[in-house]
Order: C-alpha cells, then structure tokens, then sequence
C-alpha cells in the first residue's frame, strides 16, 4: 500500500473539526493513514473503512515507522473501547506473518500482545 497524497492540517484544542476542502470531488482513498509522519499529538482513531483496509494489508504499507504508529493507534483505540482485544489480535494474526521491520514484530511482541491479551482479553 503506497502514500499516494497527504494533506497537512493545522488543529487546534478549542476546535473540534476542520475543512478540507483540497479533498472535495476526489475519489475516496483505499484507507486514510492519520498523522502520517508521526508529528501530530493528539488521540488518533482509524475510521472503519480504513481499520476494514488495513485489517488485510497492514503489512502491505511500505513504510515500517507508519505501520508501527498504526498498531500504535489501533492499541490505542482498544484502551478507549473503539475496537475490541480480539479484534486487535486478529489483525495482528494476520500481519505479522509477512511483517519484515524487526522493530514492529518487537513492540508488537514485547509490548502489545502481553498487555492486551493480560488486560483486554476475557479469561473465560
């Protein structure tokens, strides 16, 4: 999955939404990769359609920083209750097979799976 176009968009704490008005008439993307770059700080949440993308091809994103920050955001949005713990691991099933960064098989692996199968996982 290639970065085809970003778009870099000043927020600010007092406003709650933005316009974007360089996207109006474009086709929708295959998945949008928020605060790609890692620069922005704030609460990221993946929409459903790009969370449905990258369920099958998380790994196919040629960047290993932005595949790290996305499993990053998606952890994130179990601690919130936006995605489940099993939902979060069955992405993580399918991805890490083919994943080639040792840098995100190692968070993911140290980190990650210990803490949500550990606190987000149901023991019965």
């Amino acid at each position: 999955m290639k970065i085809t176009k970003t778009f870099d968009i000043l927020t600010k704490d007092d406003k709650e939404s933005f316009d974007l008005t360089e996207v109006v008439g474009e086709k929708a993307p295959f998945a949008y990769h928020i605060n790609h770059g890692g620069y922005g700080y704030a609460k990221f949440v993946v929409d459903p359609k790009s969370l449905s993308a990258f369920e099958g091809s998380l790994n196919k994103i040629e960047s290993s920083i932005s595949r790290k920050q996305l499993y990053y955001i998606l952890f994130d949005m179990i601690k919130n209750n936006e995605i489940s713990g099993a939902q979060w691991l069955n992405i993580v099933k399918k991805q890490m097979a083919s994943e080639v960064s040792t840098d995100v098989i190692s968070i993911v692996f140290k980190l990650m799976i210990p803490t949500v199968i550990g606190s987000y996982i149901p023991l019965e």
